[in-house]
């Protein structure tokens, strides 16, 4: 009858053609969801108890919420709901804050129809190519940055309330306090194409990829401030001049308020506030702890990766140590994280190379490097744990989860992995093949996928 009932109501949703792949592969096994165990490698004895909680959907109409335990003889049970209107869930963006160089001068890009020249967003180098541009053709030329700028034109995004007004003098104020010397072999192309009557209707632009400048920045917020870093640097990883910002490279901070739009911030509330050697430390991450009361600055230094803690309101360091040694080989920007996951009582960094390191919290609340091992270590299937990454630590083993996306055939969007890590490597991994991934019907939104911004949530059982 239940089965019957979600039938009709389906039929009325949606389309009939694509309801006869949604009673056949989806409809039959609300209520009977069924993972299949592959041993990828190791010994499942280890694994034993974890559990791991699902949330998934099918055109946000039909849910999911599936708990596996896994065990000699594994444990699962689903609920099941259905909705005749679609129930999106809200999205719930955290504070965001973007400083970065002008993207003429730190990329490539193209944008045409109805450009006003006279709009501030112009950079100076395509306003000069423009004027030696003629009507009906198109005109490119290699320009050398320093001939325009002294310093690099700074752009700033909020995309959050911030609590004070963003106007052009918010804008003028990052733009004063953050002035970095133009690298002098820094050149870009520039095209400019006129119609016929002269008017500009076509601008493209690329930096020479010998000279391009890259900027790099991250961002993290208290109740009370954003703290950001900001530095920029050459293809081969030269750090630009950061002399002329006040305080030096390092962390800065301005405040946050309550009442959105009504504070102008002023060039005293914009700080320097945790200073770095620019000659020798080049900012990697920097995150906060759960409470918000820490910092947490990850650096590249004589070959290494290094975290120091920080105490997020008097800004005096509280801790540093090594971390593990640096990627054998480094991108534009140096040294890089591919992820940096923050939990109540460990963290774990990740290496753009797939190495990681655990490190829980001891006894006096310092961090410790309680072992290092490779997300990449499973024959045939390196990449599992390159998504989003979920974990739990035991004390002794770490155990780590992921979806495993299929953009292609065949879809696996709520399958996952699970591996659990030991201070000797990896001890155990396997493939969890999701019931709900069987489903042949070819239309995105009828596919049955995570809910969305979820991950696998794991947790050890008692």
């Amino acid at each position: 009858m239940r089965k019957s009932l979600i039938l009709t109501l389906l039929l009325l949703i949606l389309a009939a053609g694509s309801f006869g792949y949604i009673h056949g592969s989806v409809d039959a096994s609300k209520d009977a969801v069924v993972i299949d165990e592959t041993v990828l490698y190791g010994d499942k004895v280890i694994a034993e108890g974890i559990k791991v909680d699902l949330s998934t959907h099918c055109d946000y109409r039909l849910f999911w919420d599936t708990l596996y335990t896994v065990g000699e003889k594994p444990e699962i049970s689903t609920t099941f709901t259905f909705s005749q209107a679609q129930l999106q869930p809200k999205q719930i963006k955290p504070p965001v804050f973007n400083i970065y160089l002008d993207d003429m001068l730190s990329g490539g890009g193209a944008s045409g129809y109805n450009i006003d020249m006279e709009a501030e967003t112009i950079p100076l180098p395509v306003r000069d190519v423009a004027t030696r541009t003629k009507p009906g053709e198109k005109h490119t030329e290699t320009v050398y940055i320093k001939d325009y700028y002294d310093f690099y034109p700074i752009r700033v995004d909020f995309e959050w309330p911030s609590g004070f007004a963003v106007n052009q003098d918010t804008l003028n104020l990052f733009a004063g306090y953050f002035k970095i010397p133009v690298y002098p072999k820094h050149q870009v192309e520039v095209s400019v194409e006129k119609n016929a009557a002269g008017n500009v209707h076509s601008i493209e632009h690329s930096p020479l990829w010998e000279t391009e400048v890259y900027s790099h920045a991250t961002s993290v917020v208290t109740d009370s401030h954003c703290f950001f870093t900001f530095a920029c640097a050459t293809v081969d990883g030269q750090l630009l001049d950061t002399s002329h910002i006040p305080g030096g490279y390092g962390i800065y901070r301005f405040p946050r308020y309550t009442q959105s739009g009504v504070h102008i911030l002023t060039a005293d509330e914009l700080q320097t506030v945790f200073p770095l050697d620019a000659e020798r430390a080049r900012v990697i991450a920097l995150e906060t702890s759960q409470d918000k009361t820490k910092l947490l600055l990850v650096t590249s230094e004589d070959g290494d990766y290094m975290l120091t803690v920080i105490d997020a309101v008097t800004m005096t360091e509280l801790q540093k140590l090594r971390i593990m040694h640096m990627d054998k080989e480094a991108g534009p920007w140096g040294f890089w994280l591919r992820g940096f996951y923050v939990y109540e009582d460990f963290i774990v960094p990740i290496s753009s190379d797939s190495r990681f390191a655990l490190l829980p919290l001891d006894v006096e609340g310092k961090y410790e490097v309680r072992f290092e091992g490779s997300l990449s270590e499973i024959k045939g299937h390196e990449h599992a744990f390159s998504d989003e990454l979920v974990m739990s630590y035991n004390g002794k083993e770490l155990a780590v989860a992921a979806f495993h996306y299929a953009y292609n055939r065949p879809r696996n969007n709520c399958s996952f992995y699970l591996g659990v890590y030991t201070n000797e490597g990896l001890a155990y991994a396997g493939h969890y093949q999701h019931s709900l991934d069987k489903s042949l019907i070819e239309e995105y939104r009828l596919i049955c996928q995570p809910l969305e911004g979820t991950s696998p949530r794991v947790t050890w059982g008692d």
